[in-house]
């Protein structure tokens, strides 16, 4: 909380703090679901640099929380936020942290309108129809696209900022380390279009093999998201989504906006006809993949640079909001599900309409 400074004597109170082991990181003040009295317990600052535990009552609405097991099927357990909460928590990096999960927030909520607009389409409940939907639809896509493309220059700022004082495992690439990029594009990209290779990001940076493969794995993705998010913002076209049809099973656009076709993501149920695909694939691929990408940088850097201790061992963090029930339904779509919005056997099909 801003405006606060607790006194570190006072971490104790928390149940998930080891005073020992924080070797300079700053611990978020979070909420810990007991599972074994049903309740949240959780503390509040106070302006003498205290803390005191709340009696009774409130839970968290949007926010992270530890428990050994979630409070609700709909609380996402994201490993890379676990990761950089409970052992890579230092000041130089506590705000882009913040910043990631706010993000996180975000495009839970830019799905979650992609459903309700739905319900306001002619697809949806007449009841509650609103003329030109789709442009709502297509402003929210845009959104997403930029979102998770910013993501990625969000795990790269975490990157630069630890990797300026981590010690590698292997002490003689300690002595050759060089300063990584701020922006993600130059670790992944050389020129306009060129994947960098492994190697060349040992010899130039000397990043330990597993972490300069992190980056060539994530490349090919994020070159074609980088690829639609300039086609989203530079005025749609042929592979843009200028264009949103509504449908009795959800939002669609026309096929030449296949994108990712190189990842092979398109399912034959996907087709609404000849002409028209489903969006919510290409949708649920893009918040994913990028979550996926920070979850396995997480992995990389756990294997081969050096940090303290886990705060919390007995603990997971899981991220509970508003809407990420709407996440865990793109997740579906993403591990391979029904990518429509309404399941096509309780659909009529008729012509799809531009909103």
């Amino acid at each position: 909380m801003s405006g606060f400074t607790i006194a570190q004597k006072e971490l104790a109170k928390l149940p998930y703090v080891k005073l020992d082991e924080l070797q300079g990181r700053v611990p978020f003040l979070l909420s810990v679901w007991d599972d074994t009295a049903s309740r949240f317990r959780m503390w509040l600052p106070n302006t003498k640099g205290g803390l005191m535990e709340m009696k009774a009552g409130g839970e968290p609405a949007e926010a992270d929380y530890l428990g050994r097991v979630a409070e609700s099927e709909t609380d996402l357990d994201i490993p890379f936020l676990d990761f950089m909460h409970k052992r890579a928590c230092w000041p130089r990096v506590r705000h882009w942290i913040s910043s990631l999960r706010d993000d996180i927030h975000n495009l839970a909520a830019s799905l979650a309108k992609i459903e309700h607009f739905f319900e306001c389409s002619e697809g949806g409940d007449d009841a509650k129809h609103i003329p030109g939907v789709s442009r709502f639809v297509v402003t929210e896509v845009e959104y997403i696209f930029v979102v998770c493309r910013s993501l990625f220059d969000i795990l790269q700022e975490i990157v630069a900022r630890l990797w300026q004082t981590i010690r590698l495992h292997d002490e003689t690439a300690n002595s050759r380390k060089r300063a990584l990029k701020k922006s993600f594009r130059p670790m992944v990209l050389s020129g306009r279009e060129e994947l960098i290779t492994a190697a060349q990001l040992i010899e130039k940076f000397a990043l330990p093999e597993q972490l300069a493969r992190f980056y060539c794995d994530a490349g090919p993705f994020f070159r074609e998201l980088m690829h639609y998010r300039d086609s989203v913002i530079h005025g749609g076209g042929r592979d843009g989504v200028d264009l949103v049809l509504a449908t009795p099973r959800g939002f669609g656009v026309f096929k030449p906006f296949r994108a990712f076709e190189s990842f092979g993501i398109w399912k034959p149920d996907d087709d609404y006809n000849e002409n028209v695909v489903a969006l919510q694939r290409a949708v649920a691929f893009a918040v994913w993949r990028t979550i996926e990408t920070c979850n396995e940088f997480a992995a990389a850097v756990s294997r081969t640079i050096e940090f303290p201790p886990d705060m919390a061992p007995e603990y997971r963090l899981f991220v509970r909001g508003y809407h990420t029930d709407a996440l865990i339904r793109a997740r579906r779509v993403y591990e391979g599900g029904n990518a429509w919005l309404r399941d096509p056997a309780l659909a009529a099909d008729p012509a799809p309409s531009e909103e």
